[in-house]
């Protein structure tokens, strides 16, 4: 639904439901009365300010520990994002906003940067920290989100979605909303699969727990395409990009017929199974196929069309 202002809120065409705006535009999707949102909540993890000096701590921490350089590790995320000057983007579960800068770098004071997060303390500091007049911040939930259909040039997220209640969901709608062709990315905690038998691998998952997670392959939907997973700070957090497919005209061609004895196509082959025939009487077709140089698929349904054909005109035999 469209969006308009009123009376200091953002309500909807059928005014159904309305949406706090705070201080420097932040639209709270949450804290509305809207049926979508009355079972989530801010909790006491995600409205405690305490949470923002853990988060600026774990962070610092972090970079130190996979002796990564911050400001490198966001421009090289920002860059295989694959936008330009004048894109729109969208980063979910942004938390304060430190990815947000290097996409700016890149999509100009032509482009937006779109940004979200489930707890209000941290949109409010991100807010804080980013002046920008073409970011626009939303608390909101990622498996919910509130755009519509093919609204972004590409979409991030890099932590938190381990944490998630519905990680298929918020991968689905980063899918959504991004248009045809253009990239998602999207990462998390993960020790790769080669460390997980060594003491390196062990330690970081007593270390953090989360360290445990598997990248979520089994819920990467059909509509993608050039899928790539990759493990990046010390091979302990994955980084999964893939393209948006709305269509399926680049992929095989089911139609194109085999060539050799058995003939038929991808498509005949296995949508066109049909009950089996006397091994005797597979092995006559077998040898008349080879002897006229027919295809045994070319026979069986010309000997079918034709057999249907006499079922019409009253010629069954005997």
């Amino acid at each position: 639904m469209l969006l308009s202002e009123k009376d200091g809120k953002l309500v909807t065409d059928d005014l159904s439901e309305s949406y706090d705006v705070l201080d420097g535009g932040i639209i709270d999707f949450i804290g509305c009365d809207s049926n979508s949102y009355k079972e989530l909540s801010n909790n006491e993890l995600y409205g405690s300010t305490e949470l923002i000096i853990r988060y600026d701590n774990f962070l610092n921490w972090l970079f130190r520990t996979f002796q990564t350089d911050p400001a490198q590790f966001r421009k090289d995320n920002a860059v295989k994002l694959e936008i330009n000057k004048g894109s729109k983007v969208l980063v979910t579960g942004c938390g304060l906003g430190d990815d947000i800068g290097e996409i700016l770098k890149i999509v100009g004071g032509s482009g937006e940067v779109y940004a979200q997060d489930l707890s209000k303390e941290m949109v409010l500091e991100a807010r804080r920290r980013v002046q920008n007049n073409n970011v626009f911040f939303s608390i909101s939930d990622a498996s919910f989100l509130p755009f519509e259909d093919s609204s972004f040039d590409a979409c991030f997220h890099f932590g938190g979605i381990n944490l998630f209640s519905d990680i298929e969901g918020a991968i689905n709608e980063m899918l959504r909303v991004t248009k045809p062709n253009s990239i998602v990315m999207f990462g998390d905690e993960s020790v790769a699969p080669w460390h997980r038998g060594t003491d390196y691998g062990k330690a970081m998952i007593k270390n953090n727990s989360l360290w445990s997670a598997e990248p979520p392959l089994d819920l990467i939907p059909n509509g993608i395409k050039d899928f790539s997973l990759n493990y990046v700070l010390g091979d302990c957090f994955y980084m999964i990009k893939m393209r948006t497919r709305k269509d399926d005209n680049d992929l095989a061609n089911i139609d194109i017929p085999h060539i050799g004895l058995r003939g038929g196509t991808i498509r005949t082959r296995y949508y066109g199974d049909i009950e089996g025939i006397d091994p005797i009487l597979r092995e006559k077709l077998i040898e008349y196929s080879t002897n006229n140089n027919l295809q045994v698929s070319e026979v069986i349904e010309k000997g079918i069309s034709e057999y249907i054909k006499d079922l019409k005109h009253g010629k069954q035999k005997n």
